[in-house]
C-alpha cells in the first residue's frame, strides 16, 4: 500500500496531529499488484482491477508542548431538551392520582392492622 505524504504539527499535550498540507510526494511500496505502485505489472492501468489504495503518512513538520486549537476551544453545556406544556400536565395528574392511591392503601392496611389485634 502507498503512502501519500501529509505534513503537519504535533501538539504534545494531547497528542493528536494537525494536518496541514498534502505534499503530493508518494512513498512507493513496490508492490506488483498495486496500482500506485511504479513497480505495477498490468498496462494499461485504466483497465486493471488492482486496489488503487493510499493512506496518508503524517510526517511531522512542528512539534508544540501545547493543547492543539481544537482542544482549547470551550466545549457546549449540556442542556437538558425543553419539556412540552403537554407532557408536563400528563406528568403532574399521573404523580397526584399514584400519591392518592398510596395513601388510601396505607388508610385501609393501618384498618386491617387495627382489627387484628
Amino acid at each position: 500500500m502507498c503512502e501519500w505524504i501529509y505534513e503537519g504539527d504535533v501538539y504534545t499535550k494531547c497528542r493528536h496531529f494537525r494536518g496541514r498540507f498534502h505534499t503530493h510526494d508518494q512513498r512507493d511500496c513496490g508492490r506488483t499488484h498495486c496500482k500506485n505502485s511504479s513497480k505495477h505489472i498490468h498496462h494499461p492501468k485504466d483497465e486493471c482491477d488492482c486496489p488503487a489504495i493510499a493512506k496518508d503518512y503524517e510526517k511531522t513538520v512542528n512539534m508544540f508542548h501545547l493543547w492543539c486549537p481544537r482542544c482549547l476551544e470551550p466545549k457546549p453545556l449540556l442542556t437538558p431538551p425543553p419539556v412540552s406544556a403537554s407532557l408536563s400536565r400528563t406528568s403532574s395528574s399521573s404523580s397526584t392520582s399514584s400519591s392518592v392511591s398510596t395513601s388510601s392503601t396505607l388508610s385501609s392496611s393501618s384498618s386491617r392492622n387495627s382489627r387484628i389485634r
